[in-house]
C-alpha cells in the first residue's frame, strides 16, 4: 500500500581516506523512502579477500555499531556498500566506517547525509538540476525535526541554504482530515499517532474486546495484523516514502473503516499550541510535494 522507494545517485567521487587498510571511499548515494538511507560505496583492495576476518565497522549516527563480513556484503559492481538507515534528525550527522583485518583497522572515514546533500547543491554540471529542490526540502525537513526533537542544534541540516530557501510555506491540511465510519461490534477506534524516527509510518490503535486475530483488517486492500499495544491492538502502516505521504491509507476492520494518511497528522498538529510541531509538519509536506515532483520527471 505505499510505493517504490526512490535513489538519487551522484556520481562516484573518489577520494583517499589516510591510512586506510583496505581500500577507499568510492562514492554515495541516498534513498528516499519511509527510511532514508545513505549509502557509501568502498573499493576494497584485492589482496584483503584472503583475510577471512576482512570487514566493515559502520558506527551509526545513534551509536550503533555494525560489522559486515566482506563476504556477507552487498556488492555493486567493484564497490561494496554499507547502508544506513538515518532518521530525519540525524541527516547532519555522519555515518563512520572503516576497514578491520586481522592486521588492524583502518581510520574512520564519516560523511552524512548532509553532506551528500550538498555536493549535489554544489554541482554545476546539470546533471542534478532536478533533484536539487527535493534536496532542499530534504535539508530543511531534517532540520526541522532537528528543532523538534532537540537534536543536534549546533550542525543544522540546512546550513548551506541561502535564507530564502530556508522559508517554509504556509499550507492548507484541511483536504487531509481523517474520517472514522461505520462500526463492527467489540471493537472501538482510539486514536492515531504519525513516527519520524528510524522510519515514517502511521499507527492506528483499537480497543477490541476478543482476539484481534479474529478479525478482517485491511489497508488499502491489503491484508495486515493488529499487534497487542499495552491495553490496546495497534496496526501499523511502515515505511511510508516521501512521496506518499499524501496519498490515502484506507484502514478497514471488519464494518469500523478509518481513512487517515501522514498528512492527517498534521492537519490536528495544525490546531495545536506546539510550534515546532507545526513547522516540521510544513517542512514535512514540503518534502513531500518536492519528492512528487521530482518522481514525475523521471
Amino acid at each position: 500500500y505505499v510505493t517504490d522507494h526512490m535513489t538519487v545517485r551522484a556520481t562516484y567521487v573518489r577520494k583517499a581516506v589516510d591510512n586506510v587498510v583496505g581500500g577507499e571511499f568510492a562514492g554515495a548515494t541516498i534513498t528516499l523512502g519511509g527510511r532514508i538511507a545513505l549509502n557509501l560505496y568502498m573499493d576494497v583492495n584485492d589482496e584483503i579477500f584472503a583475510d577471512e576476518n576482512a570487514g566493515l565497522l559502520g558506527v551509526r549516527p545513534n551509536g550503533l555499531e555494525e560489522f559486515i563480513s566482506l563476504k556477507d556484503a552487498v556488492k555493486s559492481e567493484e564497490f561494496y556498500v554499507f547502508s544506513c538507515d538515518v532518521a530525519a534528525k540525524e541527516m547532519a550527522s555522519p555515518l563512520k566506517v572503516q576497514f578491520v583485518t586481522s592486521e588492524g583497522e583502518s581510520e574512520a572515514f564519516e560523511y552524512s547525509v548532509k553532506e551528500y546533500a550538498e555536493y549535489i547543491l554544489e554541482d554545476n554540471s546539470g546533471s542534478y538540476e532536478s533533484a536539487k529542490p527535493l534536496v532542499r526540502a530534504m535539508l530543511n525537513y531534517g532540520t526541522f525535526a532537528q528543532v523538534y526533537f532537540g537534536y543536534n542544534l549546533e550542525n543544522p541540516a540546512n546550513q548551506s541554504l541561502s535564507e530564502v530557501e530556508k522559508v517554509i510555506e504556509e499550507a492548507d491540511f484541511s483536504d487531509f482530515r481523517y474520517t472514522v465510519k461505520g462500526k463492527e461490534d467489540g471493537v472501538k477506534y482510539y486514536g492515531s499517532k504519525l513516527t519520524l524516527y528510524s522510519e515514517t509510518s502511521v499507527k492506528h490503535y483499537f480497543v477490541i474486546d476478543n482476539e484481534a486475530d479474529a478479525l478482517n483488517i485491511t489497508v488499502n486492500g491489503k491484508a495486515v495484523t493488529a499487534e497487542k499495544a499495552g491495553e490496546y491492538y495497534e496496526v501499523k502502516i511502515s515505511d511510508i516514502p516521501a512521496q506518499s505521504l499524501d496519498d490515502r491509507l484506507v484502514l478497514e476492520i471488519g464494518g469500523l473503516t478509518v481513512d487517515y494518511n501522514a498528512l492527517s497528522y498534521a492537519n490536528l498538529a495544525m490546531s495545536g499550541e506546539d510550534n515546532n510541531l507545526k513547522d516540521l509538519m510544513k517542512a514535512l509536506y514540503a518534502y513531500n510535494k518536492a519528492a512528487d515532483e521530482y518522481l514525475a520527471e523521471h
